[in-house]
C-alpha cells in the first residue's frame, strides 16, 4: 500500500482528510503538514495513525510516496524541490506557480535528479484530455475563461480597480495571458495555469476572469480550436464556503486522482 503526505490544512486539505477513508482505500494517509495554530484540529481529524506536524523539518526526513500540496505558491517554492528529488511524486494543486520560471526550472531539475514526478489533477475543471489530444494535431486558439461570485474576487488586484461590492452585472476584471494571470492572481487562476500547461502555453493562452453578482458557483469554461477539431467544455461547481476562491470539487479531483492511478482499469 503506498504512502500518502499532504502539506496544507486549508479548505482542500481538509476536505481531503475528512473523505479519506471513503475514496482513497487503497492509500495511507501517513504525515499531514500544516500551521502550528491548526495542528490541535489536524490531530482530531487524522487520528492516531497520522503524523501531524508543523514542522517541514519533520515531514521532508521520511518523506511517502506521494505528497499532494494544498498549500499554495511558497510552499510549492519551500518544498517541491526537496520532494521531487527524493524521487517521490508530487501532486500539485497550485498550478499558476507555472508562471515562475525560475521556480519551474528547480523543480524540472530536481524531476531530472532524482526521478520524482509532477502530477496535476483536474480540480475543479475538465476537459484535458480532449485539449491534450488537439494540442498534439496542431491546436491554435485557447481560451479559458473563470466566472467566479464578485465576493470570490475580494483581495484581488480586481477589487482593487473596481467596487465588486456593489456592481449590478457581470464584469470582466482581468484579460490577458496565463502568465500575467497566475501572477495577478495566484489564488484564482490556478486552472488557467493548467489550461496553459496542457495546451498553448503560458504566453499563448487567453484568460477571461469574470466577477459576477448574480451567480453562487465557480464556473470555469475552455474553448479550443485545432487543425482536427474544436473543443468546449464548461464545469460549474459550489465554491467553498470557507474559501470561495475555490470550489468544493477540488479536493474530490485530488481523491479521483488517487483512485484512478491504482485502478485496473484506469482513463488517461
Amino acid at each position: 500500500m503506498k504512502t500518502v503526505g499532504l502539506i496544507g490544512f486549508g479548505a482542500i486539505g481538509r476536505y481531503i482528510v475528512k473523505h479519506w477513508a471513503s475514496a482513497a482505500s487503497d492509500y495511507r494517509l501517513t504525515h499531514v503538514l500544516g500551521r502550528t495554530a491548526q495542528l490541535d484540529d489536524m490531530r482530531k481529524a487524522c487520528g492516531a495513525g497520522t503524523m501531524v506536524t508543523d514542522r517541514p523539518d519533520e515531514f521532508l526526513d521520511d518523506l511517502p510516496d506521494i505528497v499532494i500540496e494544498a498549500a499554495g505558491h511558497t510552499a510549492v517554492k519551500m518544498h517541491g524541490p526537496a520532494i521531487l528529488a527524493a524521487g517521490r511524486e508530487l501532486y500539485l494543486l497550485s498550478i499558476g506557480v507555472t508562471a515562475d520560471q525560475e521556480c519551474i526550472d528547480l523543480l524540472k531539475r530536481a524531476c531530472q535528479d532524482g526521478g520524482g514526478r509532477i502530477s496535476m489533477p483536474a480540480g475543479a475543471l475538465a476537459g484535458f484530455d480532449g485539449l491534450l489530444a488537439l494540442h498534439a494535431s496542431g491546436l491554435r486558439r485557447v481560451c479559458y475563461t473563470s466566472r467566479k461570485p464578485a465576493f470570490a474576487w475580494k483581495g484581488t488586484p480586481g477589487a482593487a480597480l473596481y467596487d465588486l461590492g456593489t456592481i449590478e452585472t457581470a464584469m470582466t476584471i482581468f484579460e490577458g495571458s496565463a502568465r500575467d494571470a497566475a501572477k495577478l492572481y495566484p489564488k484564482n487562476a490556478n486552472l488557467a495555469a493548467a489550461v496553459a500547461m496542457a495546451g498553448l502555453g503560458l504566453d499563448d493562452t487567453n484568460i477571461v476572469l469574470i466577477a459576477d453578482p448574480d451567480i453562487q458557483e465557480n464556473i470555469g469554461e475552455i474553448e479550443a480550436e485545432g487543425d482536427l477539431g474544436r473543443l468546449f467544455v464548461r464545469v460549474s461547481g459550489e465554491a467553498d464556503p470557507h474559501n470561495p476562491k475555490t470550489s468544493v470539487v477540488v479536493g474530490a479531483s485530488v481523491l479521483s486522482a488517487l483512485a484512478n492511478q491504482s485502478s485496473i482499469f484506469r482513463y488517461i
